[in-house]
């Protein structure tokens, strides 16, 4: 026998205060009830998530006085405008994607293995791990191309993998494109996780060996993003910034193979002398500082200058007074460089060299213009090739300086004539501890290259390797 219904009619009702329309950005982005506690509301904490809400406008009551009277805040409208800085903390715990079983081994995978193949430098920090987790919290769309990234690594080493890595990058690609079509009206967590998405998509494009340029898809979108972003660079966590930063720096560089192709740094103008500054200083003081650049800032900087020459030279049949300068100047430069900083880590130094002699070719190369090579010019590259090859030799196997050994090895064996060369440049690559697709793309582009260059000299160089690819419809992302 059910017992009667107590009437509740004498039931004490407690005043609900006045809640706003808004509650916190993060409730809202998930179109979620928000409690409205501050500073943080109680799904944010149940879910693990960062709460961050917008600005009081002046003259706003502290206690929701005359709550129902003030006119309502449009945060949409402009949310640049309405947030206090984004501070982004490590969460306690891993997000919901990360621990289903077969997910948690790929999580697993990244943490342990992908991730520590994927920066130069990963000492007292590795970036791709500790800053993407801290992002990843707040968005499936950088989980998923987090477990892609670690799907595709995994496949390639053990080919009776089931994992799926285009499910995930699916996903994430889905989630991003939603995501950028809201730009204007995203808060700033929103966009943080718009970028950091989309340049861990770069990752994936270049490890997994893209040939159709889908890198550069990205980070051309990505560079917009990231300037807007510095146009109110106070609202953003400024450790998030330099990750960023460096990751579309870093990129940007090194997509200058060629003296055709290559995308602009941040606030790039050619011959402007403080790049190397600006460079030098990102990140500086951080635990993740140099995570890509390592400790040759110097020389990073000098590849889109070089390039500059090159496109100036290109136009002329001899180069004028003050090509002849410049070259003189860029070449100081690079044999100025001596890795002091980094004199007792090996693999820093040995990276540092392998560089210089890359530039070196590549600097020969660009002032030699378009002319068919020489004996001359030839004489001046093999040095440099025997040098890059001794160093690429002399790596240690686990240094994480691999990683950015993409360019100098396109550069120099773009400019291999020797088979012994060659052989010796495809065994290093086919013997990697660094289990990439990206390494077998590279030999194939290179044997490809050196195939037709064996039938026609004039493709010697950069520039001829870069034509090469573009004449069989192939776009490298160089990472």
């Amino acid at each position: 026998m059910t017992p009667p219904r107590t009437s509740k009619t004498s039931t004490r009702v407690l005043p609900i205060p006045p809640r706003s329309k808004s509650g916190c950005f993060t409730c809202r982005r998930r179109h979620k009830k928000c409690d409205e506690v501050r500073p943080e509301c109680a799904g944010c904490v149940r879910n693990q998530l960062i709460c961050h809400w917008p600005a009081p406008s002046p003259g706003t009551a502290l206690e929701h006085q005359d709550a129902g009277s003030a006119p309502e805040q449009d945060g949409d409208k402009d949310a640049d405008a309405c947030l206090v800085p984004v501070i982004i903390r490590q969460p306690t715990t891993l997000p919901p994607l990360f621990r289903n079983h077969r997910n948690s081994l790929l999580f697993e995978h990244f943490a342990h293995v992908t991730s520590l193949q994927m920066a130069s430098r990963v000492y007292p920090e590795n970036a791709y791990l500790s800053y993407n987790l801290r992002i990843a919290a707040n968005f499936d769309g950088l989980q998923h191309a987090i477990l892609a990234i670690s799907a595709s690594h995994i496949l390639y080493i053990n080919s009776e993998s089931t994992d799926s890595s285009l499910d995930h990058y699916v996903v994430a690609l889905r989630g991003l494109t939603h995501a950028i079509t809201k730009w204007k009206s995203s808060s700033a967590m929103d966009r943080i996780l718009v970028v950091a998405t989309s340049l861990a998509l770069c990752q994936y494009e270049v490890l997994n060996a893209n040939t159709q340029g889908s890198l550069y898809h990205h980070l051309r979108a990505i560079k917009w993003m990231i300037s807007e972003m510095l146009k109110n660079e106070r609202i953003y966590d400024q450790d998030i910034l330099g990750f960023f930063l460096e990751q579309y720096q870093y990129l940007a560089i090194v997509s200058h193979v060629g003296f055709g192709f290559g995308l602009q740094m941040l606030d790039w103008k050619p011959g402007n002398q403080n790049t190397v500054d600006s460079l030098t200083r990102l990140n500086k003081g951080s635990p993740i500082y140099g995570f890509m650049f390592g400790r040759s800032h110097n020389l990073f900087a000098l590849i889109p200058r070089i390039h500059n020459l090159a496109q100036q030279c290109w136009q002329k049949e001899q180069p004028t007074t003050e090509q002849e300068i410049t070259y003189s100047m860029l070449q100081s430069e690079i044999n100025s460089w001596d890795g002091t900083d980094d004199e007792h880590n090996v693999g820093y130094q040995l990276s540092g060299r392998i560089y210089q002699q890359a530039l070196l070719i590549y600097l020969h190369m660009a002032f030699h213009g378009g002319r068919s090579p020489t004996t001359g010019l030839i004489a001046k590259v093999e040095p440099c090739i025997e040098l890059c090859l001794h160093y690429i030799e002399s790596l240690p196997a686990d240094a994480h300086t691999w990683t950015t050994s993409m360019w100098p090895t396109l550069v120099s064996g773009s400019c291999m004539l020797l088979e012994t060369q060659r052989s010796r440049l495809s065994r290093i690559l086919s013997d990697s501890v660094i289990r990439f697709p990206t390494l077998e793309g590279m030999l194939k582009a290179l044997v490809l290259y050196w195939n037709e260059l064996d039938e026609d000299t004039d493709l010697y160089g950069p520039h001829g390797f870069e034509m090469t690819m573009k004449r069989h419809n192939i776009i490298l992302c160089v990472g």
